[in-house]
């Protein structure tokens, strides 16, 4: 904005889609990390509570599917299945879509 740089931290609720193609960020609170701007973040609509889409079908073989996400302070855990995988380097490869 401007030429500055913005910071922010958010927290807030991380799912899986119903497809298995993605996951959905749902921001619950915001803040701005680098307050010598003055900036309040409470005055920028749309911040909190708007769920953000990923796709992350494009990052995985095509045939896994993200069912769900457990995020914690210190980890993540993901669950992912396949109907049917092929092991072998073209199945491997393809990735899937959005």
């Amino acid at each position: 904005m401007l030429g500055f740089r913005i910071g922010y931290a958010a927290d807030g609720s991380v799912t899986a889609q119903s497809d298995g193609r993605g996951v959905t960020i749902t921001p619950k609170t915001v803040r701005i990390t680098n307050s010598s701007l003055g900036l309040d973040v409470d005055d920028i609509p749309g911040v909190s509570d708007v769920p953000v889409p990923v796709c992350t079908a494009q990052f995985l073989p095509e045939q896994l599917r993200v069912r769900s996400l457990r995020v914690t302070s210190v980890a993540a855990t993901v669950r992912i299945t396949a109907d049917e995988l092929p092991l072998n380097e073209a199945g491997l490869r393809t990735t899937g879509r959005c």
